[in-house]
């Protein structure tokens, strides 16, 4: 059977981090509950790379506690450069993260009740401009959010989407 995928951006949603790195968190996302906690693992130095890993959980109240709260277990890996981090001339590094996720079934997919859940990988790397952003990617926004596509930065502003999955 073929489901149509319904699909809207959640945010923008803002994020701050304490002096040791660690998100504070929010207690509402896009209108819901939200019950979230993270564990940012010492670095790792080889030579000139440097890796953080950063572990999150959360679990998200659907539908005022209706239907199951939707879970979230992301492990995200970051890889820098020692020698950007080190020189006070350099004001943004590169760098790279690698995704894994594991979270429950989102809500178009019409198996809430059901055991299991989604997986899902991802690798990516920091840009400094929306133009920066790989060619596939910004045919899709275009094609999906002419509107985001048109002025990315007052996507920004705008008011937060309702979490919907």
């Amino acid at each position: 059977a073929v489901i149509p995928v319904s699909h809207a951006p959640l945010g923008p949603t803002t994020l701050s981090h304490n002096r040791d790195g660690m998100p504070i968190r929010n207690t509402m996302l896009g209108g819901n509950r939200i019950t979230a906690r993270s564990d940012v693992h010492p670095l790792k130095v080889v030579v000139d790379d440097v890796w953080l890993a950063h572990d999150s959980t959360a679990s998200v109240e659907r539908d005022g506690g209706k239907s199951p709260p939707f879970l979230v277990n992301d492990w995200s890996t970051y890889l820098g450069k020692l020698s950007e981090l080190s020189d006070p001339a350099n004001t943004v590094g590169t760098a790279t993260v690698y995704l894994q996720e594991a979270t429950g079934w989102a809500k178009w997919m019409g198996m809430d009740r059901k055991p299991g859940n989604q997986v899902a990988r991802a690798v990516g790397k920091k840009v400094l401009s929306y133009d920066e952003m790989p060619d596939d990617w910004r045919a899709l926004m275009a094609a999906t959010h002419p509107n985001i596509v048109r002025n990315p930065a007052a996507a920004l502003d705008a008011p937060e989407a309702k979490f919907d999955r």
